[in-house]
């Protein structure tokens, strides 16, 4: 929006830029000439990967690149990533302990839609998608914390974490652990 009213220019392309180009182009080109998977899960196509994983990405990427951050912008996105996680982690909690009554959305609880029903799965109903989530809000909570200036605010970000790493453990993912 701020673009089109003429108040902020797009910045000129960097290296970066013209490899996820390139990226973007040999995985689109990919999903256009691959056939089916003979293994699927039921539940996503690779358009949809492709969209999910590459495309609505890079848009958000594009934009994120022409603001101008301020610090403060900085932490306010680190604080919604934190509490994204400690939500998605309390999710992976309820599902396994079963305890479908505080899971939202609902339909986490249907063992029918997704895979890795009995595990933390999370709304995208797949362990290994929620493990790399959870992962990377707790390194925004490792990155939030010595911008907090208040007791409080080190001591949420203090409990948060092991929330979370508790979530993430009952993914029961490998290379979620090891990541």
């Amino acid at each position: 929006v701020e673009w089109l009213l003429g108040k902020i220019s797009l910045r000129p392309l960097t290296g970066a830029d013209c490899v996820l180009i390139v990226l973007l182009g040999i995985v689109t080109l990919s999903a256009l000439l691959s056939g089916q998977p003979d293994i699927a899960d039921g539940v996503t196509s690779k358009w949809g990967r492709l969209l999910a994983s590459f495309l609505l990405p890079t848009v958000l990427y594009i934009i994120v690149r022409q603001l101008a951050i301020t610090e403060r912008d900085w932490s306010r996105v680190l604080v919604a990533l934190v509490c994204l996680g400690v939500y998605l982690a309390v999710t992976g909690v309820c599902e396994v302990a079963g305890v479908w009554s505080l899971v939202f959305p609902r339909y986490i609880a249907d063992p029918e839609l997704g895979i890795h029903f009995g595990r933390a799965r999370g709304p995208e109903l797949n362990s290994v998608s929620l493990g790399l989530y959870i992962t990377a809000c707790c390194v925004c909570a490792a990155a939030l914390y010595p911008q907090a200036k208040q007791r409080w605010q080190q001591l949420a970000l203090i409990c948060a974490l092991p929330v979370m790493t508790f979530g993430l453990l009952l993914t029961y993912t490998r290379s979620t652990w090891i990541g």
